[in-house]
């Protein structure tokens, strides 16, 4: 994830660190995100508050992101609960980073999975 934003970077996009953290947590996760080296550390897009769910919250942002004229070009999540979250509320293109934490969730059959598996979704 961190050479991936790396090259997102040096390629001319702009990073946004779209999180289910809440805004009071949003110093410690710029923190966290500056220790690893990464760019735009600092462009981190928190929920407001304990009670707003996570997943809404994403499509959310990422529709009025695209409303707003400025569309994210890739939702990169390790999340298979967040992709499918997301697709289901609205047309973003995600890309998916599998992990042993990713989850069980469907996501659609389109959606980039990495490392790449064979395997059905």
């Amino acid at each position: 994830m961190v050479e991936l934003a790396k090259q997102a970077k040096a390629a001319g996009a702009e990073v946004v660190y779209l999180t289910g953290r809440i805004a009071d947590r949003k110093d410690a996760t710029v923190a966290e995100l500056k220790k690893f080296g990464l760019p735009d550390a600092d462009n981190v897009a928190c929920k407001p508050d304990l009670g707003t769910r996570t997943v809404p919250f994403k499509a959310q942002w990422l529709q009025q992101s695209r409303d707003d004229g400025r569309p994210v070009a890739f939702f990169v999540t390790e999340s298979r609960r967040d992709i499918a979250g997301v697709q289901k509320l609205g047309e973003h293109q995600c890309l998916l980073l599998e992990n042993g934490f990713s989850g069980t969730e469907g996501v659609r059959a389109d959606t980039p999975i990495f490392p790449h598996d064979a395997t059905p979704q």
